[in-house]
């Protein structure tokens, strides 16, 4: 269940924000549909070994990993600055009740009637869930925001789910990685590549591509900055070593 978030988390990031969010949810959720319905089968025929399960728990967990990101970004562009707070609330909220509370109370009666249940079931709910989201608009229907309000929305949402993953001792590294891309990237890289682009007169695919490579650099510098703050030498870098632990 880790390795795919190790593995796949980084480049699912950077894909998705290259895709329509709206476009790699639906695939995710659809991918995730079809997987589980072929294990249901085969656990239902009693084919489903060791091997079927560690091949079907790893591509499920890297769909997952394009799912989060693509939904998260979601997100942030339909709630908007006002609204974004009490919308990732009531997200994390569901979230909470239904992997914590139902989905395993669920699980557990299906799993008494016939354990292939379980996995048809939640096939159905990704499915169902795949063709929800084909419905929703690509972006919300109000006037776009500047690029600095879209940076100052970004950041906010960034510290807010990283305050929010300190209370919640959320140490998923899917967590991480998006915080590392709403806020550090955002402000270090991303958005004043834009800025400069845009005071210059570039054209929209210029901003584009900029922007993608903003995120990517913008991560990547998040990254290689935790890593020397750990393990870095204080007389190079300047700063103490450790102590983004303490």
């Amino acid at each position: 269940e880790v390795l795919p978030w190790l593995l796949v988390a980084l480049p699912a990031g950077a894909l998705v924000d290259r895709w329509q969010s709206r476009t790699a949810l639906v695939s995710a959720h659809a991918f995730r549909a079809v997987v589980t319905s072929i294990l249901a089968v085969l656990v239902f025929g009693g084919a489903a070994g060791l091997p079927v399960l560690l091949v079907c728990a790893f591509l499920l967990s890297s769909a997952e990993t394009f799912a989060d990101s693509a939904a998260q970004t979601m997100l942030v562009t339909l709630a908007g600055p006002e609204d974004l707070e009490r919308a990732n609330g009531r997200f994390v909220g569901i979230e909470t009740t239904g992997v914590e509370i139902a989905g395993p109370l669920a699980a557990a009666v299906l799993f008494a009637w016939h354990p292939a249940w379980c996995f048809a079931v939640n096939a159905l709910a990704l499915g169902v869930a795949a063709l929800f989201v084909t419905g929703m608009p690509e972006t919300a229907d109000r006037r776009t925001e500047d690029e600095g309000g879209r940076l100052r929305t970004e950041v906010l949402a960034g510290q807010y789910l990283d305050v929010l993953g300190q209370v919640r001792q959320d140490e998923e590294p899917r967590a991480a990685l998006r915080i590392c891309e709403l806020k550090s990237a955002s402000y270090t890289v991303r958005r004043p590549l834009e800025f400069g682009a845009e005071a210059a007169g570039a054209d929209p695919g210029t901003l584009r591509a900029l922007e993608r490579f903003g995120l990517d650099i913008g991560v990547a510098f998040q990254l290689r900055d935790d890593l020397l703050g750990v393990f870095g030498d204080p007389e190079v870098t300047g700063k103490p070593a450790g102590d983004d632990l303490r």
